[in-house]
Formats: structure tokens, sequence, C-alpha cells
């Protein structure tokens, strides 16, 4: 009888979990569908050929949503919790090493920190309410350790962007910023080929750490920030005067500034 659980994609409410947990494999999507607060837990399978995505039914305001699986480590499409009435918390499956297609996160005001512990994904995606101004987001969890993901475009409500001090190894592709509320945004990169601000207005500087200097075709577009550009040496919060930026030495690709107050002393 778990066949067709197994092959074929389901909306998914806490109570319809015990069923998928009979499949070591999932050929299909899992909807998940909670109509309050709910603990879905995916333990039993160790992939899923499919996405899985939340729906467009609300759940209510503070509530929370939590996806746990200890099995769970790949997932060939994409990860998407959209809408939900503003939940307070949303939970992913730590076990989980790699998502094929994008993770993402959309329209939450409520919602105040992500934790990414994925070792590889295509896309991380999270966009969440301009007015909120309070989103932490921290890449790197207790089961995590290299971490690449190709695009990460953080918009909307991003206040903090952390890696975890446990976290071995951070690469990334592109790094994007689009109208987020951070005043000092650091890039803890081991390698980063592109990096784009715009619409960052709260934005004052920006700083990397020494291994910047070894990234390779490294592109840098800022557009519309306020961010001091004027020197590789900033004052911290703390008072001191520190180095905050670091170029890469090798294959420079391109730099495209139409804000700031880049000078000499900055290139």
């Amino acid at each position: 009888m778990f066949a067709g659980w197994c092959s074929r994609s389901k909306h998914l409410v806490s109570r319809d979990a015990n069923a998928l947990r009979n499949c070591r494999e999932v050929n299909g999507n899992v909807i998940v569908a909670p109509q309050d607060t709910a603990n879905i837990d995916l333990s039993g399978p160790e992939a899923i050929h499919g996405s899985i995505s939340g729906t467009e039914k609300y759940m209510r305001k503070g509530t929370s949503l939590n996806i746990s699986s200890t099995t769970l480590t790949t997932l060939d499409g994409h990860l998407s919790i959209s809408g939900y009435g503003n939940p307070s918390k949303v939970s992913m499956p730590s076990a989980v090493h790699s998502v094929s297609g994008y993770a993402s996160l959309y329209g939450s005001s409520t919602l105040k920190r992500v934790v990414v512990g994925f070792n590889k994904s295509a896309n991380l995606i999270l966009s969440g309410s301009p007015e909120t101004k309070q989103l932490e987001v921290v890449l790197g969890s207790e089961s995590t350790t290299p971490t690449h993901i190709g695009l990460i475009s953080l918009s909307g409500d991003v206040s903090s962007f952390q890696r975890s001090s446990i976290l071995q190894k951070l690469t990334a592709d592109s790094f994007q910023s689009y109208e987020n509320h951070y005043k000092h945004l650091h890039l803890p990169f081991d390698q980063l080929s592109s990096l784009t601000l715009f619409k960052d207005k709260s934005l004052e500087w920006i700083s990397v750490p020494p291994p910047a200097s070894q990234w390779a075709n490294f592109s840098l577009r800022t557009d519309n920030t306020k961010a001091n550009l004027s020197s590789e040496y900033m004052i911290h919060e703390k008072g001191e005067l520190v180095r905050s930026w670091y170029w890469p030495q090798r294959d420079m690709f391109r730099i495209n500034t139409f804000s700031g107050n880049m000078t000499l002393a900055f290139l």
C-alpha cells in the first residue's frame, strides 16, 4: 500500500507523514499543507526526487512550522516555503546535504531567524517583509561541514548575515543583497566570485576576511547604497581601526560602483 505514497506527489499534513516514512525514496513532490502549528517528521526517506514546498493556505500568525528528518540527505528539486500567515519560526531538515534546485523562504513579517544547514544548494533565496528589519540569517549548523551555494539572494528585511563558527568552509558563486537593513555587512566566505549590493540604504560599510585576497574571478557592483568605500580601513563599532577590505589578487573580473564614496585610497 505504500508504493503509491512513494511514487507520486503528495499533499502532506502531520498525520500523513507516517505513511511517507515507509519510503526509502520518494519519486514526486511533497507539498506541506498544515492548517496550524505543525511538526512534520520526514524520517524514513533518504532521497526525494522532487521538491518540498509549502502551499498558499495560511497558518495563523505567530505559529511555527517544523520540518525535520534524521535520514533525508538529498533533495533533487527545490525547498520552498511561502506565505503561511507570518510564522515566527521555520525549521528545515538539518540532515539534508544537497538541494539540487533552490531553497527559498518568502513573505513572513514575523520570522526572526533562519539557520541554513545544507552542504550544497544551487540557490538560497530569502525574502521577507521590508517593514520588520529583523531577519537574522546564519549559514552552517551542527551537521554542516563545508558548504557551497551557487547564488545567495537576500532581500526585504535582513538585518544580520553570519557564518556559524563551526562551519569549516563556505564558498558561493554569487551574493546578492537588495533593500536590506544591516549597517555593516561582513562577507565571511572562503571563496566568492560576485558581489551585488542594490538599494541597501542602511548599509554603511562592508568587510571581508583576509582569505578574500585569494578570491578568483571576482566582480563587484554597488548601486544606491551609502556604503563607505573611502579606504580599506574602517573604524570598528568598538572604536578600533581595523582593516575591513582585502582586494582579490587573482583575476579580477569587473568593478561597477554607482553609489558610495569610493576614493583612490579604497582602490
